[in-house]
Order: structure tokens, then sequence, then C-alpha cells
């Protein structure tokens, strides 16, 4: 029987190679402290 034809390889697009990322270092997880919010807006100012 007749040998299937291959399709025409297509050209691979040309890419820029890639560039490692650079490595920084791991930072330590924290947990995230609950700021106190300031309780009034005139905290500090004194009285007038």
């Amino acid at each position: 029987r007749p040998r299937p034809r291959h399709r025409p390889r297509r050209p691979r697009p040309r890419r820029p190679p890639r560039r490692p990322r650079p490595r920084h270092r791991p930072r330590r997880r924290l947990p995230r402290r609950h700021r106190p919010r300031r309780a009034a807006s005139n905290y500090g100012k004194g009285t007038s």
C-alpha cells in the first residue's frame, strides 16, 4: 500500500534564549503582626 505522506515541517518560530532568573535569598516568612489602630485623629495633639 502507498506510504502515508508526511506533512511538511513548519519552521519553528525563532525565540530568544531564556535568561535565567536572578536568584535571591528566600526571605523567612514573618508572622503578620496585627497593627493596633490609632484611637482618634486628635491623638497626641494635646488639649486646645
